[in-house]
């Protein structure tokens, strides 16, 4: 009887040992839609899709589906505050939603928008930026304050506390809130990808030139790395970068190179939150790194990632197969290397206990 209870304690501390080490390899909850993913928005109250299938879904906090609300065409890109979900589609529509899938207003503008977060929405207003070049500026209800010519297609906006970033073609645009020019920085190469936070713009160039400025248009720093950047993304301490020639850096904001890591394929998608980093490849890997450099975890997805998010909720991604993925966001922390050293001991204790009873 000893030797049996004994041996079904090593095999059940053996079983915790492994969730142990293997968590968050797997997603916590997958969604599939008809369409590939075009963009995803989290706010603190829910978590907004939008799909190619014409379809915007939104999901609460813990990502069950609460809704599906179908546009007149596909959906190019989704914001959601606390309150509201914008939506931006094929059809030059800008549609605003309550978190109820009540319509607050819609309006077509000259062109659509492009890219997944060319739409802002804060307290206030809402900012969109379309193919052609123009920044439309919208109170909640729908007037519209501003539209304003920056230069080619926008790829990103952000309403700050005082006043709204956007990156262009070939240009990062800062406007104050009564529409004034505040920078205007125009660059030799093309913008391959860019990221705006609350404190910075990172902008990586088609001649592999990543540059960071603060968020009144001050230049930073620039490196000039080994191949194109196909994203960017910054945090408030962090600037990541991924390469077509899969390699992966991790800067301070400062310019000093943390750490580089070479992935399996180009990167395509980069996410930087807390106390971790998120990039995704073109061969439909996921990567998870501590921002020591370490990697905590790889996965594969059903096709490549189209939108890749960060929140307290976890990581969420979208893949061009119609796959969103959440994975919980694992704590790096002093008592996860506690839990997992005690039980690597009483592993070995028990197994030692367990030869010792059968000889």
């Amino acid at each position: 009887m000893k030797k049996a209870l004994l041996f079904l304690v090593v095999v059940y501390l053996i079983f915790i040992s492994g969730s142990v080490f293997a968590e968050g390899v797997n997603p916590s909850n997958t969604y599939s839609a008809k369409g590939a993913i075009s963009s995803i928005s989290v706010s603190p109250n829910g978590v907004a899709v939008g799909s190619e299938d014409n379809y915007v879904y939104f999901f609460d906090t813990y990502f069950r589906r609460r809704w599906g609300y179908e546009s007149n065409d596909l959906v190019t890109s989704v914001s959601a505050s606390e309150d509201l979900i914008v939506i931006g589609s094929m059809d030059n529509n800008i549609t605003v939603l309550g978190h109820d899938k009540s319509i607050k207003w819609a309006k077509n503008l000259e062109s659509y928008v492009d890219h997944p977060h060319a739409i802002h929405v804060s307290e206030d207003i809402i900012s969109v930026g379309t193919r052609d070049g123009y920044l439309y500026v919208f109170d909640i209800e729908g007037e519209l304050k501003r539209k304003q010519k920056t230069d080619a297609y926008i790829l990103f906006v952000k309403i700050l506390e005082d006043s709204i970033a956007i990156v262009s073609d070939k240009r990062v645009c800062i406007f104050d809130l009564e529409g004034n020019w505040i920078k205007n920085i125009t660059f030799n190469s093309y913008v391959r990808s860019a990221h705006i936070s609350g404190d910075y713009i990172a902008i990586g160039l088609g001649n592999n030139d990543l540059y960071l400025f603060d968020i009144k248009g001050d230049l930073k720093w620039k490196q000039t790395l080994t191949d194109q950047i196909g994203s960017v993304h910054a945090s408030d301490s962090y600037v990541a970068a991924g390469l077509r020639d899969k390699s992966l850096y991790l800067y301070d904001v400062e310019g000093g190179l943390k750490w580089k890591e070479e992935l399996s394929d180009s990167i395509i998608a980069i996410s930087i939150e807390g106390n971790q980093a998120i990039a995704a490849t073109l061969d439909d890997r996921i990567y998870a790194f501590n921002l020591n450099g370490v990697r905590k975890w790889i996965y594969k997805t059903e096709g490549h990632i189209r939108d890749l998010q960060i929140s307290n909720a976890g990581i969420f991604a979208g893949t061009a197969t119609g796959e969103v993925y959440l994975f919980r966001t694992l704590k790096d922390t002093p008592a996860t290397i506690f839990v997992v050293s005690v039980t690597v001991i009483v592993i070995i204790s028990a197994f030692a206990m367990f030869l010792k009873v059968i000889r």
